[in-house]
């Protein structure tokens, strides 16, 4: 297994900042992007194979795939118009998980918001209600569990998959 260090990482902070330069007009909050670009980044590093191509070219893609998949995402969540407040009663099922990037073929009508977010445990559950409720960045929410903004984002994304996999 390949051991990926803060230096590798900030080696290439410059590559990081020129393909992020062009999603800030997305809306996306620039730590998230950071976030995400320096998760895709030590995702190119564990999968990298040299006899393919340059590792800035590869890793660029990886990044730019990321980085799509995420905004693709996050037009979902602000187009959709659906807000996940727990107090008003709940939401659809399926427009939770549409919001979150997941399926329509979904038999869920006695599933509410409240009640898939309910499968999660505390720490994921609580994540993902300030990432996707609260709408705090991804920066905000590694501040108050004083973890790295990388972190949170792999809770997100297994929490999700877990929302989607239980239903």
């Amino acid at each position: 297994m390949v051991t990926i260090k803060d230096s590798d990482i900030s080696k290439h902070r410059g590559l990081i900042i020129k393909i992020i330069s062009k999603w800030r007009k997305y809306g996306i909050p620039n730590e998230d992007l950071i976030a995400i670009a320096e998760g895709a980044l030590m995702k190119a590093y564990r999968n990298y194979n040299p006899a393919k191509a340059s590792f800035a070219t590869y890793a660029s893609k990886v990044i730019v795939h990321e980085l799509a998949d995420v905004k693709r995402k996050y037009d979902k969540l602000v187009n959709s118009h659906v807000y996940l407040d727990p107090t008003s009663g709940g939401t659809d099922a399926n427009d939770l998980i549409s919001v979150l990037g997941g399926t329509e073929e979904l038999n869920t009508d006695s599933l509410d918001a409240v009640k898939l977010l309910n499968k999660l445990s505390g720490r994921d559950r609580d994540i993902v209600e300030y990432k996707y409720i609260k709408e705090y960045s991804l920066a905000e929410i590694a501040t108050l569990y004083e973890i790295s903004d990388k972190r949170v984002h792999q809770i997100i994304e297994s929490a999700l998959e877990k929302i989607r996999t239980n239903i």
